[in-house]
């Protein structure tokens, strides 16, 4: 059995819609599994609105062996709960996995008696075999498994770490038929009232910025599925679950351009009516790609900019610069593909005047979406081991790891953590609250259904900026 932990209701007011994607990492184990043979069923707790007791109904009935369950940082004590849940009914061993897991393994198998193991990296193969070391009776042994950390009594083992997976083709599609695909759904700035589906192409990133932590399970080298691959997966999706919109969830879809090139030739030519979203680096992409790229499909493009000051990008790793930026969101504008863009405040070297330099250029240049988050010390992050030697009882609360919530660690060179809070909703107000830009987002809506779920997702975020000030005043 392998459960996907909630996550989304950390995200509280921002939670808005409900709108969840397909659990794709629990997902392509699964199909790794059921390829050889094993009796695999997939769980995920939030969109199935599945209670702890609910969960353990299903455990009693199916009578697992072996329960993965997946977790990122904000939701690891959903997952501990879980693991509890599991245990009070059952004697089957528990294996957490996740970026969480794989940084904080010792720390966690330590401390989390409900954990047996911890799959570190990738998890497709380490849990295969698991399964296959397992006998009748559902006893495993953890030794000498490649990407596993474990528990023998009160001793902690860590076995040699995994290669990563390469070619990625040899893997099988994610095994989305084991959940009712109608429960999953476009966050509603992507939305465009078709049915969708995420997808993962490519994984690793090279690129080392301070504050991400995706490279602790996917690794710095970049691998990605064939063009080939990905458009037998896309036509999978389009003639069997009759899917018309894709988001992309790759780190960086557009690092090799020849790739990119290539899958974009041959999405034109199969014709489909396929629409696509993407996140891409500023710096990888040009008018003349991001032209083939919307005659492929491509809807929307998210570029995460962070930060419109040159000391503080350098601060952070980027590798980017603020001409870059600006170029990239301009031709994606002109093209009318609808921009999304991210950015940053909190990092190293932030002040009041560097963030409203942020501000004033998110305006100046406006992407359709524009997001303003608080940077997270994410486990695995140069920014976390920073402030973890400054702090060491930063970890009191895994669920304030969001941008929802400001840490309370998070300052300015200039200011306090409420000065953060507060240039967020600031940001937010100043970036939306202004007629060009209702009317730009107004001219990249496709339909009513989309329309009805923008007009959600700016009452939630109106609902959230407003609690952000509310608290601010509290304090």
């Amino acid at each position: 059995m392998l459960v996907n932990a909630p996550y989304l209701f950390v995200y509280r007011r921002l939670n808005f819609g409900r709108n969840f994607y397909f659990p794709l990492g629990i997902g392509y184990i699964a199909a790794v599994l059921k390829e050889k043979g094993y009796d695999v069923s997939l769980l995920d707790v939030e969109p199935l609105n599945l209670t702890l007791e609910g969960l353990a109904a299903r455990v009693r009935h199916e009578k697992p062996h072996l329960v993965g369950i997946s977790c990122a940082t904000a939701n690891f004590n959903a997952a501990c709960e879980i693991g509890d849940a599991v245990k009070q009914v059952s004697g089957a061993k528990v294996i957490l996995g996740g970026v969480h897991a794989t940084v904080m393994w010792k720390e966690i198998l330590a401390q989390c008696p409900q954990f047996d193991a911890a799959a570190i990296g990738e998890g497709e193969f380490t849990l295969l075999d698991l399964c296959k070391s397992a006998n009748a009776i559902g006893q495993i042994d953890f030794s000498g498994i490649p990407g596993l950390a474990f528990r023998d009594g009160s001793k902690i083992h860590k076995n040699a770490d995994r290669s990563p997976i390469a070619p990625l083709d040899q893997l099988p599609y994610p095994a989305r038929e084991l959940m009712d695909l109608s429960l999953y759904r476009s966050q509603v700035h992507i939305y465009r009232g078709r049915k969708s589906a995420s997808m993962i192409t490519s994984r690793g990133c090279p690129f080392g910025c301070s504050f991400c932590a995706s490279y602790q399970t996917m690794g710095r080298t970049y691998r990605a599925h064939s063009p080939e691959y990905v458009l037998g997966e896309i036509e999978y999706l389009y003639k069997t679950h009759h899917v018309r919109d894709i988001a992309f969830a790759d780190d960086e879809f557009t690092l090799n351009r020849k790739r990119t090139v290539e899958l974009c030739n041959l999405l034109i030519e199969s014709k489909l009516d396929i629409g696509w979203y993407c996140f891409s680096r500023v710096s990888d992409v040009d008018e003349e790609l991001l032209a083939l790229m919307k005659k492929a499909g491509c809807f929307g493009i998210n570029f995460g900019v962070e930060s419109a000051d040159a000391r503080v990008l350098k601060n952070i790793g980027k590798k980017i610069t603020v001409q870059e930026a600006e170029r990239a969101i301009t031709a994606a504008n002109r093209l009318g593909i609808k921009t999304v863009a991210g950015y940053m405040f909190g990092n190293r070297g932030d002040t009041q005047e560097t963030m409203d330099r942020t501000i004033d250029f998110a305006r100046r240049v406006s992407p359709v979406i524009a997001s303003f988050n608080v940077m997270v010390p994410f486990p695995g992050t140069r920014d976390y081991d920073l402030l973890k030697a400054e702090h060491p009882e930063l970890e009191d609360c895994w669920e304030d790891f969001t941008p929802v919530k400001v840490s309370q660690y998070i300052r300015l060179e200039d200011g306090s953590h409420e000065t953060l809070q507060n240039t967020v909703s600031s940001a937010y107000l100043r970036f939306y609250f202004r007629p060009s830009q209702v009317l730009l987002i107004l001219r990249h809506i496709a339909g009513y259904r989309e329309l009805l779920a923008l007009i959600r997702g700016m009452m939630g975020l109106l609902g959230q900026v407003l609690a952000w000030r509310g608290d601010t005043r509290a304090r």
